[in-house]
């Protein structure tokens, strides 16, 4: 009676999805939690890995599914360890479904198997193999679907690394910051240098991506976001992690960035201006530890008070150079929030892209926490070299 239940269940969801474009819950509310995690989670870390528990609660199994991974019997049995040091060890168990059984997604036994579950974890690997299982061409397999139901009756589903970035649709696929953002100011019509294409659609209205500071991955993230049309991106790094509540679809972030904030970057495009040759009015901000964001509007709640700027950083503020340094990884996005803080505007440039980081009356810092909210990132191309090999002028920004 439960297997047939189940598979009722799926049957109806599956009609549910096919009617709805994009799949999942058509970017509406829903029931669920999703633990997001950018990669490289340590077992210790019991401020996510305990709150997934938390959230499994005590009834059904806990899925492994380590469809990304292309070691999953590997990938698999170490997420088992990591998760059963928080939860009952006999109830996490592993549903084999990969690329080299893709077929099975369709089975109503596989699709029985995770339906039946209370959570489900996604392993890291290759986010575009869970893809080519669950949604190949963009169907809604019955495995898909029953990945919904978990959802839809309250339960959570959390992925670290590729098991991240499957979450939204669209969804990243690959790509480079430098490459994207090039194309993108260069006047390119559709993506480049980053691969954009469907995802779970486990969350709407935001893309997501991970190992975000420690790979330097804003830049893609922008271009993305750009290109599909989509307002706002969550940039996740290693070992830490934002908490999706999908009734109300704000997400509360979790990590220790060791003094930027809590590793969770939240990129708004939603005012940004693309001309050839410039993106300006991009809005970043970086959570602190307990910090959330509404997904639906883009509005950062913080956990403790904020302080302005010491004074407006284009008025009197000065202009800070930071040369080449790489203002997408953690200790350059440090150093552009400390000069922020104390009224500089920054001044770097990434290859053929010139970046102008500035405050305004938008902007916001939570010293304590090492979070911020509201940095204005302005880029520009740089022009290409003369004769002489030195570099022209960049494009100025407006």
């Amino acid at each position: 009676m439960r297997r047939s239940l189940t598979l009722t269940i799926v049957g109806a969801l599956i009609s549910l999805l096919t009617g709805c474009a994009g799949g999942g819950d058509g970017g509406h509310s829903a029931p669920g939690h999703l633990v997001i995690v950018g990669g490289a989670l340590r077992a210790d870390n019991e401020g996510v890995l305990g709150r997934f528990a938390q959230l499994a609660g005590t009834e059904g199994d806990v899925g492994i599914l380590p469809t990304a991974s292309g070691v999953p019997e590997r990938s698999a049995r170490a997420t088992g360890e990591d998760l059963g040091r928080y939860l009952d060890g006999e109830r996490v168990r592993v549903i084999d479904l990969t690329t080299q059984n893709a077929d099975e997604a369709d089975d109503p036994d596989v699709a029985d198997a995770i339906a039946s579950c209370g959570a489900l974890w996604f392993t890291g690997g290759d986010q575009n193999r869970i893809i080519t299982v669950f949604r190949p061409g963009r169907r809604d397999t019955p495995a898909y679907a029953a990945v919904m139901a978990v959802l839809q009756r309250g339960g959570v589903v959390g992925g670290t690394s590729a098991g991240a970035a499957m979450m939204s649709d669209p969804m990243i696929g690959g790509g480079r910051s430098e490459a994207s953002l090039a194309a993108l100011l260069g006047g390119a019509t559709e993506p480049e240098g980053v691969r954009v294409g469907p995802g779970m659609g486990l969350v709407h209205g935001v893309i997501t991506d991970q190992h975000f500071l420690a790979r330097g991955r804003m830049g893609r993230l922008i271009s993305a976001l750009v290109w599909t049309d989509t307002p706002i991106g969550c940039g996740i790094d290693e070992n830490c992690a934002l908490i999706v509540d999908r009734t109300t679809l704000t997400a509360e972030a979790h990590g220790d960035e060791g003094g930027l904030g809590a590793g969770v970057v939240i990129v708004d495009t939603s005012n940004s201006l693309l001309t050839l040759g410039r993106l300006e009015n991009v809005r970043v901000s970086i959570l602190g530890e307990g910090d959330s964001v509404n997904l639906a509007t883009g509005r950062i709640i913080h956990a403790g008070r904020t302080e302005r700027a010491a004074r407006a950083p284009l008025d009197a503020g000065g202009v800070v150079d930071l040369g080449s340094a790489d203002t997408f990884h953690h200790d350059g996005l440090g150093r552009v929030v400390d000069q922020l803080r104390s009224g500089a505007s920054v001044t770097a440039h990434a290859g053929s892209l010139a970046l102008v980081w500035s405050g305004d009356a938008r902007t916001r810092f939570r010293p304590e926490a090492g979070a911020a909210t509201g940095l204005r990132l302005d880029l520009s191309l740089r022009l290409p070299a003369n004769e002489d090999g030195a570099r022209a002028a960049t494009l100025p920004l407006q």
